[in-house]
């Protein structure tokens, strides 16, 4: 039920800025994809103050707390374990931000260059030639995604993020697989070596 409820906020969500975008554009003359992708990253800038301004309020709740009852929620919540870790929140941001530019944000632009550049240089029939270059094109960026989230774990590290908190924060921007999907075994790293070498590693 709790899913289902998620699922159809993100729905009305996208419903909304459609429509939104759809009257604005209409009323402004504007183009109605460009204005649908401007109230997207709006929509999603919003949802990124929203979660800073929350995980804020989580970390002040966790401070008055006693030791004994913060460390015991500490214990079952990732959310209370990530927020009460040595590292920065203007320090988590920066990390989020490049693995959100360098390894989510290129994926589009890989995924879609095969297609755009088999309709503007080639003149084959659909549908057989289109459905090669978005092959073509999600390999692409699937093998972008899978080296640069590699070294995206491994720079975050490096910044003192425990493992647990790249997940977690990984997870929350979308650049990471939950642990133990399927598509997360497609990792560069894991690829190479077994998942749990890699984890004993990290």
């Amino acid at each position: 039920m709790l899913r289902f409820k998620f699922y159809g906020a993100i729905g009305a969500l996208f419903l909304g800025l459609g429509l939104a975008a759809r009257w604005t554009a209409d009323a402004m003359h504007w183009n109605f994809k460009l204005t649908l992708l401007g109230f997207m990253l709006a929509a999603l800038a919003a949802l990124s103050v929203f979660g800073w301004w929350q995980e804020r309020k989580l970390a002040r709740q966790l401070e008055q707390l006693p030791v004994e009852q913060r460390e015991a929620l500490e214990a079952l919540s990732v959310a209370a374990r990530v927020v009460s870790s040595g590292v920065s929140r203007k320090s988590a941001f920066v990390t989020v931000s490049v693995g959100v530019c360098l390894v989510s944000l290129p994926t589009l632009p890989l995924l879609l260059t095969p297609l755009l550049a088999l309709q503007a240089w080639l003149s084959f029939e659909p549908p057989l030639p289109h459905f090669l270059a978005l092959t073509v094109g999600f390999l692409m960026a699937w093998l972008w995604w899978s080296m640069m989230v590699t070294w995206w774990r491994n720079w975050a590290e490096s910044r003192g993020m425990s493992p647990e908190e790249v997940q977690y924060r990984g997870q929350g921007a979308s650049i990471l697989w939950p642990s133990g999907h399927l598509c997360e075994r497609t990792e560069w790293a894991n690829i190479w070596r077994p998942r749990s070498t890699y984890r004993d590693d990290a």
